[in-house]
């Protein structure tokens, strides 16, 4: 695991957001991807805040999924889009069966030093 010092960039809204979207990912990769290595990284760069969750599972199909959970009323992926946008952020989900997953979140900054206070 790599992980910036971001805690003064950080509000707290910010923090528990991206907090539960990586505890989803890191649920994901044990209880459904069966993921064997998982690498976790969060950088400060000088667009935004970037969390990076890649996995060596069994992959999936997003698009297929995404549809499953409207129909279910899941809480998952779509739970973890919501909480990127409440951050003016982004979610990309990049998987194929057979091929393991990778979850990318990048909050952007407002101006130097600031995150969107959402």
């Amino acid at each position: 695991m790599h992980a910036d010092d971001i805690d003064a960039l950080v509000i707290k809204e910010l923090q528990i957001n991206v907090y539960r979207i990586l505890q989803e990912c890191l649920n994901n990769c044990v209880k459904h991807a069966g993921a064997r290595n998982i690498t976790v990284s969060i950088q400060n760069n000088p667009d935004g805040i970037m969390l990076r969750v890649e996995d060596d599972g069994e992959g999936f199909n997003p698009e297929q999924t995404a549809t499953l959970e409207a129909s279910r009323k899941g809480m998952g992926l779509s739970t973890m889009r919501e909480r990127a946008l409440l951050l003016n952020g982004t979610l990309d989900i990049a998987s194929r069966e057979g091929a393991g997953t990778i979850v990318t979140l990048k909050v952007p900054l407002k101006k130097e030093g600031e995150l969107y206070n959402g």
